[in-house]
């Protein structure tokens, strides 16, 4: 299929897709998702650039059929346990993985068996990367449809679980004006990792987060921790016992999962830190033959690519892979079984097309639904908060617009009238923040970034999930 087709296809089916994710991807994240949505959910996923520099996955709208079936083979308590402890073992084989690479040969072969090792171990692991929006997406609604009780939904939506940013955050306190820069790094180094290109943490991040952090009202709130989790325990064990038979497995899914959502990406950014060794002597390998090829262009290999030069020799062309790491490609995963690679757009005309077609969708919509995770109704100007680099611009009063939250949103979040976000569902970093601060907050919109503006005036009704735009 050439490419040309390849769009034509993509851009006939646009309404049969919805985005389910818009973040800075990587070929590897994409490969990820492709993965699971071809092999465990049986559709196709697309993977599109945004103009705001962020990128879009998008899924075929059939997925919430297939959610069905997913949830319901966990809904037996013998077959969660399996689940839930498979996800424990599997996520400390990655880790463990990952810091083998440190030990392998720069040779053909010994890269050849790491990397076959690495890639059965992350598609195994892979079902954990979507499985949160499953259970947001279809078990929340069934459970709340039935449950109807705003106190016990939020009692089992919090937290128990101390993550790894937070220990960061409280040795960080700890240590005051004596800080162990060395035992820090090697501790939490990890903690800058996404896409395998970024700087790990060194001397000068700890200072900039010794300085966000050095605010009394923000250091209360990293002691509070312990406390915090110790409360959302008791929280949810009181709330359990209200519960018998499927209402209590359904409540002890979502509560577990409220875990998973953000232990599951520490675990994958250990795991990817140690990985960097291995593109490394890829990447040396692959010089002996093509001196142009860097780091760079290794990491925005496909998984059967890196396999298939390991094996072969046989790899991208320097123009591909330039494309790749500038962005201008869209990645198509196909439902079909007898594809079992990525496809790839690469015109510069066609990506043009296929994104404009899709973004087009939701360009003349005036009212917006997502999920109402923390109640109540607010109204104000909106503000688009992407990543840090918007923080500074956030005024008190205004109404957070933002793809997700993460840890870093923090202050800013305490800042908004009311928080809207286009990914996440009840157990979204988002939700439980919001929760915490008492703010109107709806999530899982999928399109508030494309159809809202900076400055837009909007009522936040988070009692019914709804955003009206005023003007």
């Amino acid at each position: 299929m050439t490419e040309s087709q390849l769009a034509n296809q993509i851009i006939k089916n646009k309404d049969k897709y919805e985005v389910m994710a818009s973040r800075p991807f990587t070929v590897q994240r994409a490969c990820i998702v492709g993965i699971f949505c071809r092999n465990i959910l049986g559709i196709s996923s697309l993977y599109t650039p945004l103009p705001d520099g962020k990128d879009s996955i998008w899924i075929e709208k059939n997925a919430h059929q297939k959610y069905k079936s997913f949830v319901d083979n966990i809904l037996q308590e013998k077959n969660f346990s399996k689940h839930l402890s498979a996800y424990k073992i599997l996520g400390k084989n990655l880790i463990q993985c990952g810091q083998k690479a440190k030990r392998i040969k720069t040779d053909r072969t010994s890269l050849l068996n790491f990397y076959k090792m690495w890639d059965k171990t992350l598609n195994s692991f892979s079902v954990y990367f979507i499985s949160p929006y499953i259970i947001e997406d279809d078990l929340y609604h069934r459970f709340a449809a039935k449950s109807k009780n705003t106190e016990l939904i939020t009692d089992i939506s919090g937290p128990t679980q101390l993550f790894k940013y937070q220990e960061f955050q409280l040795e960080l306190v700890k240590m005051g004006k004596n800080i162990n820069y060395d035992k820090l790094i090697k501790k939490y180094a990890w903690l800058n990792e996404y896409s395998l290109k970024e700087k790990l943490m060194d001397k000068k991040d700890i200072d900039k987060k010794i300085k966000e952090i050095s605010k009394p009202d923000v250091i209360k709130a990293i002691k509070s921790y312990r406390s915090t989790i110790s409360n959302n325990k008791r929280a949810y064990q009181k709330a359990i016992r209200l519960l018998k038979g499927k209402d209590k497995l359904m409540a002890n899914i979502i509560h577990e999962y409220v875990n998973i959502r953000t232990d599951r990406i520490e675990v994958y950014n250990q795991a990817l830190t140690g990985m960097r060794v291995f593109f490394d002597k890829l990447s040396d390998l692959v010089k002996y033959e093509l001196s142009w090829f860097s780091y760079y262009h290794a990491v925005n290999l496909t998984n059967q690519e890196i396999i298939l030069y390991l094996e072969k020799r046989i790899l991208p062309s320097r123009d591909i892979l330039e494309k790749r790491i500038k962005r201008e490609m869209i990645i198509f995963t196909s439902a079909n079984q007898k594809s079992t690679h990525e496809l790839f757009i690469y015109q510069t005309d066609l990506v043009k097309k296929v994104v404009d077609k899709y973004l087009a969708q939701e360009s003349a919509v005036t009212e917006i639904k997502g999920v109402p995770v923390s109640s109540g109704i607010a109204k104000g100007k909106v503000r688009f908060v992407m990543g840090p680099q918007d923080f500074k611009k956030f005024k008190v009063g205004e109404i957070l617009v933002a793809h997700y939250t993460s840890p870093s949103f923090m202050m800013v979040m305490k800042k908004a009238v009311a928080i809207i976000t286009n990914e996440g569902g009840i157990t979204s970093h988002a939700a439980i923040v919001s929760r915490e601060l008492n703010k109107p907050c709806i999530v899982g919109t999928k399109i508030a970034t494309k159809v809202l503006q900076d400055g837009d005036m909007v009522e936040v009704d988070a009692n019914k999930g709804i955003i009206k735009i005023l003007k």
